[in-house]
């Protein structure tokens, strides 16, 4: 009878186990709607569509392909689905120009046709950073934009090298062609640390060794402590009137990218949260 019973509790477990998807969102910016113009292989109708299977990591059976009307969306940002590493960011006559990430549990992405890449091999990125421009790079068809004809973005996910539907995405499902999508992605929430887990000597709930621990991690991406009005060291933000929602920022600068961003620390919200954005806000 035990061993009748081991046998049907490890059956349960091998099919209840599954990898769990990244918490996905649409790779543009947040408020902009763009036109699914190809989806999902049919595998009723195998030939309509360019999206085939042409081996391991490369399975774009479930790719799906975003446009704005006419030449709107031609050079506008394309952002990570997702947290990551990218694993390549090149150039390939199919996919032209093209970048993949990888996010972790055997999952990657792909970022095909752009005019123009902003990341590099290894780079470690967040959900919401831009990593290039869409364009019309590589083998590409249409005339929705005569100045730059075939302008649009290829997006792939892969598990293991296989494609998978990229679903949820911007809490979509069942991605379908001719219907616009719109965003939500952003940079966001990067990391969470559990208060009272560590004593920095200064702030015995641990604020500095958050910020130090999310700087750490993300320092080539947000580059170094800038003063925009505020100073260089971690300081309350006076726009805050609720005196319940204690919020922390230091403003950063990365002179490479000449870009901006904050680092919030929220020490109200268990776990303790901090939260990378570009930068916003000026005192």
């Amino acid at each position: 009878m035990r061993k009748i019973f081991f046998l049907v509790f490890m059956l349960v477990l091998v099919s209840t186990y599954s990898i769990a998807m990244p918490d996905l969102k649409l790779p543009y910016n947040e408020g902009v709607s763009l036109i699914l113009t190809r989806g999902y292989y049919d595998s009723s109708n195998p030939t309509a569509t360019t999206h085939q299977n042409y081996g391991t990591w490369a399975d774009d059976r479930f790719a799906l392909d975003f446009v704005g009307n006419g030449c709107d969306s031609w050079q506008s940002p394309i952002l990570s689905v997702a947290d990551g590493t990218i694993v390549s960011a090149n150039y390939s006559s199919g996919y032209g120009n093209n970048i993949v990430i990888d996010h972790g549990d055997g999952y990657r992405t792909r970022y095909s046709h752009l005019d123009s890449m902003s990341v590099n091999n290894g780079q470690s990125i967040v959900q919401g950073q831009q990593i290039g421009k869409m364009g019309n790079t590589g083998n590409v068809s249409g005339t929705a934009c005569p100045t730059y004809p075939g302008t649009h973005l290829h997006f792939a996910m892969y598990l293991n090298g296989y494609g998978v539907k990229p679903e949820p995405m911007s809490n979509y499902y069942n991605f379908t062609e001719g219907n616009s999508y719109t965003s939500n992605n952003h940079i966001g929430k990067i990391q969470a640390v559990t208060p009272g887990l560590y004593s920095d000597g200064f702030h015995s709930d641990g604020t500095s060794q958050a910020f130090l621990e999310t700087y750490e991690k993300y320092k080539n991406i947000i580059g170094v402590p800038y003063d925009n009005g505020g100073g260089v060291f971690v300081h309350e933000y006076k726009g805050i009137t609720d005196k319940s929602f204690s919020v922390w920022i230091q403003d950063f600068y990365n002179y490479g990218t000449d870009k901006h961003y904050a680092l919030f620390l929220n020490d109200v919200e268990s776990p303790m949260k901090v939260y990378l954005l570009q930068r916003v806000f000026n005192k």
